[in-house]
C-alpha cells in the first residue's frame, strides 16, 4: 500500500457503494477492503447502485475483472450485470478498433497524418486491453491545416459533419478545439485541431505532441498515437475540467503512469511548460488517496511543495459523495472557484477568466442553426446568443 497523498483522506465520507467499487478496480484489487465492506453491519450493500455506479463511471469491465478474481460475496444478479456491461464493452471496443483502423487508412489515402487518442490507445496504453475502457466515439488529432481535407477524405467515405454550413463552422472552429463527424451506423469521429477547448485557458501545444508521438498495438496493427506521458498530461487537463466528475478517469491515470518506460518526473516537466501543473498534481493525489495508487517521487515532491493542491482533493471528494455531483456548467459559482484555484498562476487565472468569458459570449455554430439571419447581419448573433442561453437555462433544471 502506498503511503497517504498529501492532503488526502482516502476514501472517508464516501458511501459502502462506491467504497466497494474504488476498492475492486485498485490494481490489484484490495481483496481486504472489499471483504471488510461487503460484511459491513447496519446498512446493507445496495448491489443495484453498486452496479449504476459501475457503469456510470466506465469502471464496469474493470469492476468485473477485479470481483471475479476475489469472489466477492455480491447477489448473483449484480455480478451477471457487470459481466454483461463487460463483454459489451469488448465486443464495442473490437468494432470501434476496426472502424479506428478504417479511419485512419481513409486519412492516410488522402494524404492527412493523424494521431489516435483518448478511447482505444488510451485503454491500451493505460491497461494493455481496450475493452477494458468502455469508449463510444473515436478522436484523433489532426494538424490544422488539415482539418479540412480530413473532414472532405471522411465524408467521401459517408460520414456527416454535425455542423454542416460554412457559416456554421467557420465560428465553430473560433471556439472550438474539435469537429464531429457521424458514420451511417452512428458512430461519431471528433477531429481535434487541439487536445483542449480554448476556454479552458490552457494551452498544450500540439506540434510537440506530434514530436513525442509513439504507436501502440491494436487490432493487430500499430496505430499511431500519443506518447503514455502526453496522455497522462492530457487525461488530467480533461478530467479537471470536468471535475473529475468520472473516476475510470482515475484509473486510466493510475494506469498510464505505471506503464513501463512511463517517466513521471517528464510529465511534471510538461505540467509546468503548458501551466498545468497543479492540475497534474490533482489527479496524481486522487489517484494516490482514492485509489492507493503508487506516488511516484517526482509527483509526491511536487505535491509537498504545493498545499494548494489539498482543498482541490476535498472539493472533488465532496463532489463524489453529493447525490447531485459536481456542477455542469463551468460558470457556475462552485465551478468558477474550482478551476480558478486549479490555475497555475495569476496570469492563468485572469487568462481562463478571459476566455470563459469570451466562450460564453462568443455566438457559436449552435446559434447560427438556431437562426438563420440573413448575410450582412452576422453581429446579429451577438443578441441571439445571450437570448438562447437564457432559454436554455430556463429549461434547465437549476445546478445547486
Amino acid at each position: 500500500m502506498s503511503a497517504p497523498a498529501p492532503g488526502g483522506g482516502g476514501t472517508q465520507g464516501l458511501d459502502a457503494e462506491l467504497r466497494l467499487l474504488l476498492a475492486a478496480v485498485r490494481d490489484p484489487p484490495d481483496a481486504a477492503t472489499v471483504d471488510r465492506i461487503t460484511g459491513e453491519p447496519g446498512r446493507p450493500l445496495d448491489a443495484d447502485r453498486f452496479v449504476a455506479l459501475a457503469r456510470d463511471h466506465g469502471l464496469a469491465p474493470l469492476a468485473y475483472r477485479g470481483l471475479r478474481g476475489l469472489e466477492a460475496p455480491l447477489p448473483a444478479a449484480a455480478v451477471e450485470a457487470l459481466r454483461v456491461e463487460a463483454h459489451r464493452s469488448a465486443a464495442s471496443s473490437l468494432l470501434l478498433v476496426r472502424r479506428l483502423r478504417e479511419v485512419l487508412a481513409a486519412l492516410e489515402a488522402a494524404g492527412v497524418p493523424a494521431l489516435a487518442y483518448k478511447g482505444p490507445a488510451q485503454a491500451a496504453l493505460a491497461y494493455g486491453d481496450p475493452g477494458l475502457r468502455p469508449f463510444t466515439d473515436l478522436d484523433l488529432l489532426v494538424r490544422e491545416p488539415d482539418l479540412e481535407a480530413a473532414a472532405a477524405a471522411l465524408e467521401a467515405e459517408g460520414y456527416r459533419p454535425l455542423v454542416p454550413s460554412a457559416r456554421a463552422r467557420r465560428l465553430h472552429r473560433v471556439g472550438h478545439h474539435d469537429l464531429a463527424l457521424v458514420a451511417p451506423d452512428g458512430t461519431l469521429v471528433e477531429l481535434h485541431w487541439d487536445v483542449l477547448s480554448p476556454y479552458t485557458g490552457w494551452t498544450i501545444p500540439s506540434a510537440p505532441l506530434w514530436d513525442r508521438a509513439s504507436g501502440v498495438r491494436l487490432g493487430g496493427a500499430e496505430i499511431p498515437t500519443l506518447s503514455a506521458e502526453d496522455h497522462a498530461l492530457v487525461v488530467c487537463a480533461h478530467s479537471a475540467k470536468h471535475h473529475w466528475e468520472r473516476l475510470e478517469w482515475l484509473t486510466s491515470l493510475a494506469g498510464l503512469l505505471r506503464a513501463p518506460g512511463v517517466d513521471p518526473a517528464g510529465v511534471l516537466a510538461r505540467s509546468r511548460e503548458t501551466g498545468t501543473e497543479r492540475t497534474v498534481l490533482l489527479g496524481a493525489a486522487l489517484a494516490a488517496a482514492l485509489l492507493e495508487a503508487p506516488l511516484p517521487a517526482p509527483l509526491r515532491r511536487g505535491l509537498d511543495a504545493t498545499p494548494s493542491v489539498a482543498p482541490l482533493v476535498e472539493a472533488v471528494r465532496r463532489w463524489l459523495a453529493a447525490p447531485d455531483g459536481p456542477p455542469v456548467r463551468y460558470y457556475h459559482p462552485r465551478a468558477a472557484r474550482f478551476h480558478l484555484r486549479l490555475r497555475d498562476s495569476p496570469r492563468d487565472r485572469l487568462r481562463f477568466v478571459g476566455r470563459a468569458v469570451g466562450q460564453l459570449l462568443r455566438p457559436q455554430a449552435e446559434d447560427v442553426e438556431a437562426l438563420a439571419l440573413p448575410r450582412g447581419l452576422g453581429a446579429g448573433y451577438y443578441l441571439v446568443r445571450p437570448v438562447r442561453l437564457a432559454l436554455e437555462a430556463l429549461r434547465r433544471p437549476g445546478e445547486g
